[in-house]
């Protein structure tokens, strides 16, 4: 079924007659970005609800957009892990994948977000150096409060101190190599990509192709995605409406708001 028409003052509507606006009917040539493929169909039914009836222009989720634009594949998670574990034997003595999986699976999230907010590594991994002070706290006598996980038996608790600290002592390592070997199989994590896109608009290594590059629905966004869209703007590239109540623009108290005040 198709989607119902969006009344006349929803967001969608209002967005679709202030592009239409400001573009004088003209979408050849744009690229609009959304949070995800869900608003498509409803975007296309609201062109034609106010009369649109020339070339629609190209579709595609935030995801999609970086993927494209970075050359590289977002491989599957699965896929993923399988790979950062094999990294992740060069410098640990791990054997065991079923043991590795729920750390790798932070390991993924965390290098997703070291990349999809531009922390530089290199500063990042050298202040875990101080892991050595970290040993001397977790590996002291006292022990952590281990009751908030009352499943752990008692004889766990040392094992997993130790493997806490020879896992972040791997880090840099792991992350770099890990990356390297996407790399090479033209593969990456979406805030790796994310990284990529960023740096290649602030280095002026991209040309922008689109006439128009319209970012719709966005709350929130990430260092990556502020740098990409702020410098599109500052080419006169693109446009964003953002998805959010006037309530909390204007109330600096909600956090909701920060990125649309800045």
């Amino acid at each position: 079924l198709a989607p119902s028409i969006p009344m006349e003052n929803s967001f969608l509507h209002l967005v679709v007659k202030d592009i239409l606006g400001r573009l004088n009917s003209n979408l050849k040539d744009c690229i609009l970005i959304f949070p995800n493929k869900r608003p498509f169909q409803y975007f296309i039914e609201e062109l034609k609800h106010q009369g649109y009836s020339g070339e629609l222009p190209s579709f595609y989720s935030i995801e999609s957009f970086m993927d494209e634009l970075a050359g590289a594949k977002a491989a599957d998670p699965i896929d993923l892990l399988l790979i950062l574990f094999k990294v992740y034997q060069k410098y640990s003595h791990e054997t065991d994948f079923d043991a590795f999986w729920g750390w790798g699976n932070l390991m993924l999230d965390d290098f997703d977000e070291i990349d999809r907010y531009m922390a530089d590594p290199n500063a990042l991994f050298k202040n875990i150096s101080a892991v050595k002070d970290l040993e001397k706290y977790f590996l002291q006598d006292q022990s952590l409060p281990f009751e908030m996980l009352p499943e752990l038996r008692p004889e766990d608790e040392q094992y997993l101190k130790k493997r806490f600290l020879e896992t972040w002592q791997v880090y840099e390592k792991t992350y770099f190599g890990f990356k390297k070997e996407l790399t090479a199989r033209n593969l990456a994590y979406s805030g790796m990509n994310y990284r990529a896109v960023a740096e290649k608009i602030q280095n002026g290594n991209y040309k922008t192709e689109a006439n128009k590059y319209i970012f719709i629905g966005f709350n929130a966004i990430s260092k990556s995605e502020e740098l990409i869209i702020q410098k599109l703007i500052d080419l006169d590239k693109a446009l964003i409406y953002w998805d959010i109540d006037k309530y909390f623009i204007d109330n600096e108290r909600e956090g909701a708001g920060h990125f649309i005040r800045k």
